[in-house]
């Protein structure tokens, strides 16, 4: 035997034998064996209803002796349901005669089985919602009748309260649902109907069996679509807002505590190389396979400044860096954070790194650095801010205050910057004759010379003549030396103490020491050249 059902108008008969075949399949039968006791009760149960399959009759009409101003007022009805083994619908046409009074029929139906992944009532209800929608919507575009009107049904109230709220409050799967449901229909046509009402509860429950007669509930509608609007069901509480499926609101607190402890230090240049060795003990454990040892290198010494920083502005500019993080892109640093922030005027930016930096107009002059158009934005109370100004303020030997600040401002903003100075310092040395050395500094640029007094052949008395120099000239981008010395006698332990004891000194974020190769004193003839005109004839 063959059914060919199109319309879903025998639902309530076949859907229960897709449910036998679910139910097969849940229980792993294979078509060689013999069904369970169970799935073979409902099986009889639902053979013997076949033969009254056959005195189901459709009339080919709506409605007898009706005209074609009959359909002239008239109205869909759509009623849902589900359960847990299959959701349905079933739609009705409504007219409204003023010869025959109200007429109702089915015109249409469908019915699903429920997933094999068990779901809640309330989402196969939802998705009996969705089902009603989109055969409604097939029904209006296949339909030659024009609709005035049209209602949806459904017994649950979890499902109205989804529909009529926002969808963006739920989770995925009512927010997709309720949208494409709202996207065909209003809130407004979706109406609450006692389940005994209902007749798409026939689709999913068995009770006694479907029930074929003509004139009942499933081919002719519930008995109240023949009454006044006024005499229609209606929920005696209103429909409340549901928090099933609410989707969750997360709260992350997330509490910042440095690893290491600034206020242990009163050095700035201990500060920084503790901050990189210990950026290297992270690199090495997470990079198995490149592993940093040694003396610090300049690029884990500019790291270790851009995380100081970093660490600084996070405990000073939480709420600034938050808002410029997720600011729009076509909004400005100011727009973003307000103008109850301290750092408003300075029209703060994010790099790349994640620093706060200064805008100004200076930011539109194309020779000048980056860091000096866009300094780093530092708070003027922070112990961190201290202990750099005493770092410039001593390598600058207590210059006036105006160096220090211009020096100091060119790599950071500091709100109302002010420095203090002592000196200068008297040191007398005694009156015996001692050896004295020269150490000869020139510019690689405009080849300008330099000269300090190296009062022995050791690397601190040679540290001490490059210090003098930075204190006057100001730090160089890069040094280079030679990689041994001129003096006969003493050159594996000077060469062992420069290449240990300078560089490791003089390396930092701003300055590089570099060695020309072994044996190749031609590559330091510029500053050989000047050695000759200094020395005496």
């Amino acid at each position: 035997m063959t059914l060919f059902d199109p319309l879903g108008l025998l639902s309530p008969f076949l859907i229960h034998g897709k449910v036998l075949i679910q139910d097969i399949w849940r229980e792993g039968t294979e078509w060689d064996e013999q069904v369970s006791t169970n799935v073979f009760a409902k099986w009889q149960r639902w053979v013997q209803m076949i033969e009254y399959i056959s005195g189901v009759r459709i009339p080919r009409c709506y409605f007898h002796h009706a005209n074609h101003k009959t359909y002239h007022n008239s109205e869909l009805h759509v009623f849902v349901d589900a359960s847990e083994v299959a959701y349905s619908c079933a739609i009705y046409l409504r007219t409204l005669s003023s010869e025959m009074g109200p007429l109702c029929c089915l015109i249409a139906a469908k019915s699903k089985v429920a997933p094999l992944k068990p779901w809640s009532i309330p989402r196969l209800e939802l998705q009996g919602c969705v089902l009603g929608v989109r055969w409604s919507k097939f029904v209006r575009e296949n339909h030659g009748i024009p609709v005035s009107k049209m209602a949806s049904w459904t017994d649950s109230r979890t499902a109205l309260a989804w529909i009529m709220a926002d969808p963006r409050s739920y989770r995925q799967f009512v927010s997709f649902r309720v949208g494409e449901i709202l996207e065909h229909t209003t809130a407004s046509e979706w109406r609450w109907v006692p389940s005994k009402s209902n007749p798409a509860d026939e689709a999913t429950k068995w009770g006694s069996g479907p029930y074929f007669d003509p004139n009942s509930k499933w081919f002719h509608g519930p008995d109240f679509l023949r009454l006044p609007e006024e005499e229609w069901p209606h929920p005696k509480e209103p429909v409340m807002v549901t928090t099933e499926e609410m989707r969750a609101s997360i709260l992350h607190h997330c509490s910042f505590e440095p690893v290491i402890d600034f206020d242990r230090f009163s050095s700035w240049d201990r500060l920084l190389r503790a901050t990189a060795f210990a950026l290297r003990f992270v690199r090495n454990t997470t990079k198995m396979h490149l592993k940093y040892t040694g003396q610090l290198q300049q690029s884990e010494l500019r790291a270790a400044e851009t995380t100081i920083c970093k660490l600084v502005q996070y405990d000073s500019y939480p709420d600034e860096i938050a808002a410029l993080s997720n600011k729009v892109p076509n909004e400005t640093g100011q727009e973003a954070i307000g103008k109850h922030s301290s750092i408003y005027r300075l029209m703060p930016i994010m790099d790349d790194n994640g620093l706060l930096r200064e805008r100004g107009r200076i930011g539109a002059a194309a020779d000048i650095g980056y860091n000096v158009c866009h300094p780093i934005i530092l708070p003027r109370n922070h112990h961190i801010t201290e202990l750099l100004v005493r770092r410039y303020h001593e390598r600058y030997r207590h210059g006036n205050t105006e160096t220090v600040v211009n020096e100091i401002r060119q790599l950071y903003s500091i709100s109302r910057l002010r420095v203090d100075y002592f000196g200068p310092l008297l040191v007398k040395l005694g009156r015996s004759n001692v050896k004295r050395w020269v150490a000869l500094f020139t510019c690689l640029t405009i080849r300008a010379v330099h000269l300090e007094v190296a009062y022995t052949l050791s690397t601190e008395s040679c540290i001490s003549c490059v210090r003098r120099f930075v204190g006057r000239r100001g730090p160089p981008a890069e040094f280079f030396s030679d990689n041994g010395t001129n003096f006969q006698g003493a050159d594996r332990v000077l060469r062992h103490q420069i290449s240990q004891g300078l560089s490791d000194t003089f390396t930092s974020t701003n300055t590089k020491w570099n060695f020309i190769p072994p044996g190749a004193p031609h590559m330091g003839g510029a500053w050989e050249r000047l050695v000759k005109s200094v020395k005496p004839p």
